[in-house]
């Protein structure tokens, strides 16, 4: 079914009068992101070129050809955009490989190859080929994996490491097939997404780090991966807590506490970089009194919330020293 504000009236089938460029706009990205037929594309791609007079903005052209690749995988649509004046292969094939579209991603190569002039860094045909398999990867798009590999460009841990960070085996697998050795970032990634079972697989081609592992499932939040870590010998706890505060997770700030940390300031520290008001309140109620550190962690940090933070520790200063002024004001008893 056509959109409501479509450019055509649905029930005349009339033009609609007096196009806005920016209407069109919107309504041609929805009708991507909807996945709509490439006829109804085309046209309204037509129409807004013609509500523009014809006259791009800047990257206009290279936007149209990016959204038609990563949202439907649009050839006839990515060719107008081509035909347009867009040049952005790089974007086009990056956003068709995070969407799994093989065709569109050979379309993209074959195009920049076929543009003059070196393939430097700023040319259309200096394509992103790590980039490309690592999208791919994460999305587990085997075929388009299998494509980008065989195009010979990438490095296979690309391909490895975004099937890590998505808990994609069978990625991982073919990754090593292909030869990839990055276990230890792999073990990283894993452990950052969340996926225990690929941190096992890791660490069973070789990967060894289980601090690591303990903290980038600390900063991820993922109680699983930190266990796993710990019953394999990670001792790392005063980082997980840091991490951990500094994202936000109480509940992994609660288990690093439980397994031994104690320097309660490095956590106050890390909730203030954060910008985490409520931990940095539980890490006081823990016995942090760093308020200097604090307040320059959340400075340096770029911290939003760093003047509220900062009244935060000079209201605790104080709270902290109820009776000096009367201390210092009282008779000496003697």
């Amino acid at each position: 079914m056509d959109a409501p504000d479509s450019p055509t009236n649905s029930s005349s089938g009339s033009p609609r009068t007096d196009p806005s460029a920016h209407a069109l706009a919107e309504l041609l990205w929805a009708e991507l992101l909807r996945g709509g037929p490439p006829e109804r594309l085309a046209a309204l791609a037509n129409e807004w070129h013609a509500a523009r007079g014809h006259k791009w903005a800047p990257g206009d052209a290279d936007r149209l050809l990016a959204a038609a690749a990563a949202c439907g995988g649009h050839a006839p649509l990515c060719a107008t955009a081509r035909e347009w004046g867009a040049t952005d292969y790089r974007l086009m094939a990056l956003g068709a490989a995070r969407a799994g579209h093989e065709r569109i991603c050979a379309l993209a190569r074959e195009w920049a190859l076929a543009e003059p002039g070196p393939a430097g860094r700023d040319s259309p045909r200096a394509l992103s080929y790590d980039r490309m398999l690592r999208a791919a990867a994460s999305g587990a798009h085997a075929r388009v994996c299998e494509l980008i590999a065989s195009w010979g460009e990438a490095d296979a841990d690309q391909m490895l490491f975004g099937g890590a960070y998505r808990g994609h085996r069978a990625v991982c697998e073919r990754a090593r097939e292909l030869g990839a050795t990055g276990f230890g970032h792999m073990l990283h990634l894993a452990a950052s997404g969340g996926h225990p079972a690929i941190c096992r697989l890791a660490l069973s081609w070789g990967a060894a780090d289980v601090d690591q592992m303990l903290r980038s499932g600390a900063r991820g939040g993922h109680r699983e991966v930190c266990e796993l870590a710990r019953e394999l010998g990670a001792t790392d706890v005063e980082w997980m807590l840091h991490l951990a505060a500094e994202e936000g997770h109480e509940s992994i700030c609660v288990l690093a506490r439980a397994w031994g940390a104690a320097d309660m300031d490095r956590m106050l520290r890390g909730a203030a970089r954060g910008g985490r008001g409520p931990l940095c309140v539980l890490a006081r109620e823990w016995g942090a009194t760093d308020y200097d550190g604090m307040v320059a962690a959340a400075v340096d940090g770029g911290c939003p919330a760093r003047e509220r933070l900062h009244e935060l520790a000079e209201q605790w200063r104080t709270d902290d020293t109820p009776n000096a002024a009367q201390a210092a004001a009282a008779p000496d008893p003697q």
